[in-house]
């Protein structure tokens, strides 16, 4: 799914499975200023993408995105050559609260690598890895947990129990 410059969108309740690429695209331009703002990623299922393609993940942004939110989103399977993240802001991401999210069996369940990804919320997600990158400048990285042995939090069964799948999209 792509979302280039658009303001006030919503991707809710959707699974998004078996791509080449990235599940969902929120975003465009990779700079400072854009139209994009007021977006809302939540409660989708993402899952068993970035099978062919590099450098994406099962949420990826661009772009300044004030007041947009990624939440409640369950990510599974995203395994790539070069970068398979669950939640991926590339450069320019900023003004996003990512939050409350559930991302499972990927290299990296959030990859901000550069400062000019900056002022993110990024708190209470859930995820079976800690590898993660934070290099985001003025970003609030806060109450992640890591979950060890398959035993996951009331929170976050709650978060896979409501995501996604009034719709299907797959190749």
């Amino acid at each position: 799914m792509f979302g280039g410059y658009t303001s006030y969108s919503t991707i809710t309740h959707n699974e998004v499975a078996n791509l080449p690429y990235t599940g969902i695209l929120q975003g465009w331009g990779w700079g400072t200023d854009s139209y994009a703002q007021h977006n809302q990623i939540t409660n989708n299922y993402i899952h068993d993408v970035m099978k062919v393609l590099a450098d994406g993940g099962g949420i990826y942004t661009l772009s300044a995105q004030p007041d947009s939110t990624i939440s409640g989103n369950h990510l599974q399977h995203m395994y790539g050559t070069y970068g398979g993240w669950g939640i991926y802001p590339d450069e320019g991401s900023a003004y996003f609260t990512i939050t409350g999210n559930v991302v499972r069996q990927t290299d990296k369940w959030i990859s901000m690598w550069t400062d000019s990804i900056h002022d993110n919320i990024v708190q209470h997600n859930y995820s079976d890895t800690a590898s993660m990158t934070n290099a985001c400048a003025n970003c609030t990285v806060s109450g992640n947990t890591t979950v060890t042995n398959g035993i996951w939090p009331a929170d976050a069964l709650t978060i896979m129990s409501n995501r996604g799948s009034n719709r299907l999209i797959k190749i």
